[in-house]
């Protein structure tokens, strides 16, 4: 599906057809106090200025052909992109996966000018304690869009490019998926490579041969249950998971994070007892939260 080229603006109540551009990026605040049930005309549109920036600057990586990116990177990105594919991605899904491999990916100089703020604590104890800011993405998608698609691409793009490369280190083979209840995880076995209703074979993730590498990674699918804050019942992980939201588009989750060795020992992939030893997983996870409107990117190193 192409790049959006219209869209409805309401301009005295009346929805008006913009031609040749994509509606920019942005939300709607309520500004009155007289009532929940508030029009248009009683909000005040927000824009997101570094969406509109990032939309930009992908265009232009698109149309030269992805530089900087690995070269498993690109051949992901133009198998998915294939005009003749018998089933098609849709642009949000393309995009959102272009986004985050240009985050990742591209040199600083192509990202000068672009600030994305980390994740500060803004509490004294972590503050106190001496917790540095994280660098998360979020992506935020409609529902049914196919957010589980684009994780199978993200998780498809890490263990990949670390079979490819094992001394890369902004590469994980190690995925954690946490998500917000035992309906959503039993959702996303599809994300196994190994099951039969996996995501890759369904939706042509993934280019002819690069299934075997795929399976070589290690993945673990849980999710958070109790009340908050609580604690995801991962073996050898702590993780603190609070749902307060802190922004309008915060996908809620905590900044604490404390893995130990049971976690980078579970996490890595045995020897073989035949033949040469296949390489193990670099102490590193990557780890994707999905709430019921996000997905939230982190990446984590066990000297982090």
């Amino acid at each position: 599906m192409a790049e959006p080229s219209r869209y409805r603006h309401y301009q005295e109540g009346q929805p008006v057809l913009m031609a040749g551009r994509r509606r920019p990026a942005g939300y709607f605040l309520k500004i009155g106090t007289r009532g929940p049930q508030l029009s248009l005309l009683e909000e005040e549109f927000v824009p997101l200025t570094t969406v509109d920036d990032l939309r930009e600057r992908l265009t232009v990586r698109r149309g030269k052909g992805y530089p900087g990116a690995t070269a498993i990177s690109r051949q992901l990105l133009r198998h998915r992109q294939d005009p003749d594919r018998e089933r098609g991605l849709f642009f949000c899904q393309l995009e959102a996966a272009e986004t985050l491999i240009y985050l990742v990916e591209a040199a600083a100089a192509e990202k000068q000018g672009l600030n994305v703020p980390k994740d500060e604590p803004n509490d004294l104890e972590s503050q106190a304690k001496g917790y540095r800011g994280l660098t998360r993405y979020a992506i935020r998608m409609a529902t049914g869009s196919g957010k589980t698609v684009v994780m199978a691409m993200m998780m498809a793009w890490q263990v990949l490019n670390k079979i490819a490369n094992p001394q890369e280190r902004k590469f994980s083979d190690a995925v954690l998926v946490v998500c917000p209840n035992l309906t959503v995880r039993e959702r996303l076995q599809v994300l196994r490579p190994e099951r039969p209703d996996n995501y890759y074979d369904k939706f042509d993730l993934l280019p002819p041969g690069f299934k075997e590498g795929l399976t070589r990674g290690r993945y673990l699918i849980t999710n958070g249950t109790g009340s908050s804050p609580r604690m995801i019942p991962v073996p050898g992980v702590w993780c603190n998971v609070d749902r307060k939201a802190t922004g309008p588009f915060a996908a809620g989750f905590s900044r604490s994070w404390a893995p130990n060795r049971t976690f980078w020992s579970s996490m890595r992939r045995p020897t073989t007892p035949t033949g040469p030893a296949r390489p193990s997983l670099s102490s590193s996870c990557f780890i994707l939260f999905l709430d019921y409107w996000f997905i939230c990117y982190r990446f984590l190193s066990s000297s982090s």
